[in-house]
């Protein structure tokens, strides 16, 4: 698979992930009772959220040179080693 095969697949994912979180999130946000022990869960929800819509904007909207896409996945690399070391995924 060639990096920018990758990045193309790693968008779809992206943004199926993201329309996940969305929907949790506007939950989150509209619920009359919010319990105090998902509070910290959702707002590191809400940060990765963040993360992957800029690292999804840039995905589409950047250069398709091959150092570009590369340096973008690694940079998507990163968003996950630090989803992991979250606990919340």
């Amino acid at each position: 698979m060639t990096p920018m095969e990758l990045e193309t697949e790693t968008q779809r994912m992206v943004s199926s992930s993201i329309a996940k979180m969305e929907v949790a999130i506007s939950e989150w946000n509209s619920a009359k009772k919010k319990p105090d022990d998902l509070a910290e869960t959702v707002a590191c929800l809400q940060r990765f959220y963040s993360l992957l819509s800029e690292w999804e904007r840039e995905s589409l909207s950047g250069s398709r040179d091959t150092a570009s896409v590369q340096k973008r996945l690694r940079r998507f690399a990163e968003i996950c080693r630090s989803m992991e070391s979250s606990g919340l995924f």
